[in-house]
């Protein structure tokens, strides 16, 4: 019997590499390809530890998760098979006792090609697909949760954000890198509106889908025949899809060579194809609301990633979180 998801700390260990490494090289001569140089020492992160694997078709990686976020192979088989890997990475193999997977190279990140020509174009392309995707969904939405793919509807959303804040541990209200005390007041304050917030997305009458939540031009690749593909589904959850935006519009209001025209152009793009079914002022406003929701959903998704961290090692996410729900603050796009 193959063991269980293992805690991070064992992902450092030589014996835990020697383990992966026989199944990568089991699991690759079952599909009939060979490992055809050293496989990379593992990228570790607290929340999933990553491996290159040369192979004799190219590039493969391997990507243990830990129990937050054990979920991830049996989406990305589902997916899969929903998806015929249109828009995903194919899958070589997983292990979903070990929350193990094998994937194959999916192309070049967006990140790549912003950095040679600084052209939002890519972007625009990439969230039509990302859209579209997110409405091939929408049907399966009961099988996601039942996969384990962590529930953040509207629905289901009210009182979290008094939850979130009842852990002032680690959003250091008033304290360096937190939150202001002024800030923390004011959310506190805003606990009624966010379930206001959530009726009116859950009435607005989009269905909930898979939300990526973590959606920058790193995990977006762009295959050698210019299709996209999105990648890194650890943070996802069943939610609001526009939520999605969050990282999206995070990841390029940081870059200064964009204008907020420009920025908020990348939002009209993503909610096009909904427009057959809702008038753009609808779309805008929900697009608002669940901006703000999902901002407490990624403190809450955060909150499961960091769980096998202590206390102290925490902490160090805390100025992350605090960002995140500031900016829940600010006031509706035009």
């Amino acid at each position: 019997m193959t063991a269980p998801v293992r805690p991070p700390q064992v992902w450092a260990t030589a014996s835990w590499r020697a383990e992966a490494v026989d199944w990568i090289h089991e699991r690759l001569a079952a599909a009939g390809e060979s490992v055809t140089g050293p496989v990379s020492e593992p990228r570790l992160m607290p929340w999933s530890a990553t491996m290159r694997v040369p192979t004799s078709t190219g590039t493969v990686w391997f990507k243990a998760n830990g129990s937050g976020t054990a979920y991830e192979p049996r989406l990305l088989s589902a997916l899969r098979d929903w998806a015929s890997s249109r828009w995903t990475t194919d899958v070589v193999a997983v292990d979903d006792r070990r929350a193990w997977s094998l994937t194959l190279d999916g192309g070049e990140p967006l990140k790549h090609r912003l950095a040679v020509d600084g052209d939002l174009r890519w972007w625009e392309g990439a969230l039509a697909e990302h859209a579209e995707l997110q409405r091939a969904l929408m049907p399966h939405a009961d099988e996601l949760l039942a996969l384990g793919v962590p529930d953040l509807r509207p629905s289901v959303q009210p009182g979290r954000l008094g939850e979130v804040l009842a852990r002032p541990d680690e959003l250091l209200p008033g304290r360096p890198g937190g939150l202001t005390t002024a800030q923390y007041s004011a959310l506190r304050g805003l606990a009624a509106e966010h379930n206001r917030w959530c009726a009116e997305l859950t009435a607005g009458g989009i269905a909930p889908s898979l939300q990526h939540d973590d959606l920058h031009d790193d995990n977006v690749l762009l295959g050698r025949s210019g299709e996209y593909r999105f990648f890194d589904w650890g943070d996802a959850s069943v939610s609001h899809p526009f939520g999605v935006l969050v990282g999206v519009l995070d990841n390029v209001g940081r870059d200064r060579r964009f204008t907020s025209a420009q920025v908020g152009r990348l939002r009209d793009v993503y909610l096009e194809p909904w427009t057959a079914e809702y008038d753009r002022a609808h779309l805008v406003a929900d697009c608002d609301l669940a901006l703000r929701v999902a901002r407490t959903g990624r403190v809450l998704n955060w909150h499961r990633l960091l769980t096998p961290l202590r206390s102290a090692e925490r902490i160090e996410y805390a100025e992350t979180l605090a960002d995140w729900l500031a900016e829940s603050l600010a006031p509706p796009s035009p």
